[in-house]
């Protein structure tokens, strides 16, 4: 291989992210490797939408280690080459100040959240040095965002998904664009979105095709939850089980479709459910619930908890937990 070739930029690149941190490693590797394929299916597609709007070619929507739901493709995406040009592609990457979030809501910080800009560049340089994807340039449109702020959220999805500089892809090394703005992207913006975070099969049946997950389904979670619970004799054999789940869409529906179902199929007596809030900007009724919450389960004899909240809420009821012993 000729010393100043792609191969040889691309063997540098990696060499100089083998010495920085696992997680700066992993967050930007597997995104731009995914990017790739779906950058190219648009490309050779051409240009015409196949369902007209802003739509653009993606990947399927699945999550990517657990396969794809039947009769979807990415045959049926759009072919809008929308946030492609004929030298570059538009594609944007969140990320947030997540050590100041973890100050915020009282757990543990990682120096490599500071890393995601470096990790990002390093491997959409190492692409763009073995001459892009069909010769066109990523063009790497980082975007600082908060995750606890709903409305600028919104706002920046409609950017991406509307407004200018056009979007092509929209990609999340680290789990920060959750819940229903990624149903922002994917299903109203028709703009492909692959992400860290995720949640229940729901999400990319209503997202498809255009929502890729990094990470395994929750479904999926929630069922193995279930069986090793009931092979531990945490779960069942005359233990009082609750479930604690958030109020949003994401936990009421892995609730009500997911975790009470594997219940019932593992031959689980239903368990006591308390509802818990999880609004980030509205801290008080958190405070107000948690307490409420663990007095109820401490009264009705409750031996195990199974938690279906976010992390700011879960670290609230945690605390009540150990303040009510």
């Amino acid at each position: 291989m000729a010393r100043g070739g792609p191969g040889a930029a691309l063997g540098r690149q990696w060499r100089r992210l083998r010495r920085r941190s696992a997680g700066a490693q992993v967050a930007t590797l597997v995104v731009v490797l995914a990017v790739v394929g779906a950058v190219v299916y648009a490309v050779a597609s051409g240009s015409s939408p196949a369902h007209g709007g802003s739509g653009r070619a993606a990947a399927t929507g699945t999550s990517i280690p657990t396969g794809t739901p039947s009769g979807i493709g990415v045959d049926q995406a759009s072919t809008s080459t929308r946030g492609i040009t004929k030298t570059t592609i538009n594609v944007a990457f969140p990320i947030s100040n997540l050590t100041s979030l973890a100050s915020n809501f009282g757990f543990a910080g990682d120096a490599e959240y500071a890393a995601q800009k470096k990790a990002i560049n390093t491997y959409v340089n190492a692409v763009n040095a073995g001459g892009g994807i069909n010769g066109r340039r990523i063009n790497p449109m980082i975007v600082n965002i908060d995750p606890t702020n709903e409305a600028s959220m919104r706002a920046q999805c409609k950017q991406w998904t509307e407004g200018s500089p056009p979007v092509f892809a929209v990609l999340d090394g680290v789990g920060s664009w959750t819940g229903d703005n990624e149903l922002c992207v994917a299903q109203e913006g028709q703009t492909p979105l692959i992400g860290e975070w995720t949640t229940v099969t729901n999400w990319t049946q209503e997202g498809s095709p255009y929502l890729w997950w990094l990470g395994p389904d929750q479904a999926d979670i929630l069922a193995t939850v279930v069986s090793w619970g009931a092979s531990s004799g945490l779960l069942g054999g005359g233990r009082k089980v609750a479930v604690v789940a958030g109020d949003r869409q994401s936990d009421q529906i892995a609730l009500q479709d997911y975790l009470l179902p594997d219940f019932a199929k593992a031959g689980l007596p239903a368990p006591m459910v308390e509802t818990i809030p999880t609004n980030t900007s509205d801290s008080a009724a958190l405070n107000s619930a948690a307490p409420v919450i663990v007095q109820r389960l401490k009264a009705a004899g409750v031996d195990s908890v199974v938690p279906l909240m976010p992390f700011n809420s879960f670290f609230v009821y945690l605390a009540q937990e150990t303040s009510q012993n």
